[in-house]
């Protein structure tokens, strides 16, 4: 599901947004479908041979998917991650408000 407010598109994927299963892949490869959002990278996944060979797996086989994406998630959170400095001044200020209301809430 996109957010217009983040990436300027708005709609689910799929039919069950909140479902993680293969479905993308097999709508993908119905094709266009009304009411689901199909961006132009959805589209190059099916165009390039390579990435349609994934597609066509992925939408046969949910465990192969299941699999894969979790290989694949499990390398990406390995890589580590550094917060930027306009993060961790939104992060301090998040935490700073939610004092401030606890403050509040124990002075009422």
């Amino acid at each position: 599901m996109t957010h217009p407010d983040r990436s300027g598109f708005q709609g689910p994927f799929t039919r069950e947004p909140h479902i993680f299963d293969n479905s993308y892949f097999i709508e993908l490869l119905k094709g266009e479908t009304k009411g689901l959002l199909k961006l132009p990278t959805d589209k190059a996944l099916l165009d390039d041979p390579e990435f349609r060979h994934y597609v066509e797996l992925y939408a046969k086989d949910e465990d192969l998917f299941f699999k894969d994406y979790a290989e694949s998630h499990k390398k990406l959170s390995e890589l580590g991650f550094t917060m930027r400095q306009s993060d961790r001044f939104a992060e301090m200020e998040t935490e700073l408000t939610s004092l401030r209301l606890q403050m509040a809430h124990v002075m009422q």
